[in-house]
């Protein structure tokens, strides 16, 4: 087990052999409370193999996601919360390569994401120049909602990306919890809204059957206005 020097819970770098643990989670904590998950009628093995193996191994490339570990578990259980994200640029999202010849839900909503970033940098074309960086995936564990890992994990994140100096951060938010936490606990501001209703991927309104929350939001932090000073959160608590 990690050494947390009596505290419970340990906020560090995703490692490689963390990405099969990582991946589970995201998909089990999407399968339960992400709203668009919810309603893409995917078994776990699919969505594990097509959504959470692609963010664990995509982000993992860099140290810059971070997972909290309940040191009080057994090992290859202990990541009961995640913050993932990678580097990002204009010319690195119309790169992306989405196989989608039919209609896959799962690549419907891997599309949106790329269209949401897309919108982004487009919005400010300045962006090109500046360093970027993508808040991809946030969740808790079952059981651990209420015990502030997601704003620890977040807020943690952050201060990294002011060290490292990125510009800017963005993050799509499609639950009420993790739009809470970006805009009012962390101050990102509303770029690209949209609601679900009136999302399409080829032709079908296939997100129309979600409404709580209404919207599917974009979110920027100008790492400028944030004060490290005002949101220090150790890697132990």
């Amino acid at each position: 087990m990690e050494e947390t020097n009596n505290m419970r819970f340990l906020i560090r770098v995703m490692k490689k052999e963390d990405v099969e643990e990582v991946a589970r989670l995201i998909t089990t904590v999407h399968r339960a409370r992400e709203p668009i998950t919810k309603i893409l009628n995917v078994s776990e093995e699919e969505y594990y193999e097509k959504y959470g193996m692609l963010a664990a191994e995509t982000c993992v490339k860099e140290p810059l996601s971070f997972v909290c570990l309940d040191t009080h578990l057994v090992d290859g259980e202990q990541i009961v919360g995640f913050r993932l994200g990678y580097t990002f640029n204009e010319q690195m999202v119309q790169q992306e390569i989405i196989e989608n010849k039919n209609f896959d839900p799962i690549c419907g909503m891997i599309t949106l994401l790329k269209e949401y970033k897309l919108q982004w940098f487009q919005m400010e074309p300045d962006k090109t120049r500046l360093k970027c960086f993508f808040f991809f995936n946030l969740g808790v564990k079952e059981g651990y909602e209420k015990l502030g890992i997601a704003t620890k994990l977040t807020e943690f994140s952050i201060n990294v990306m002011k060290q490292e100096a990125y510009d800017y951060v963005f993050v799509i938010a499609s639950a009420n919890g993790s739009q809470y936490i970006f805009e009012r606990k962390c101050g990102f501001k509303e770029v690209i809204a949209n609601e679900y209703e009136n999302i399409e991927y080829k032709g079908i309104k296939f997100l129309k059957s979600i409404t709580n929350p209404k919207k599917l939001i974009g979110y920027e932090l100008n790492l400028c206005n944030w004060e490290a000073s005002k949101h220090m959160v150790p890697n132990t608590f």
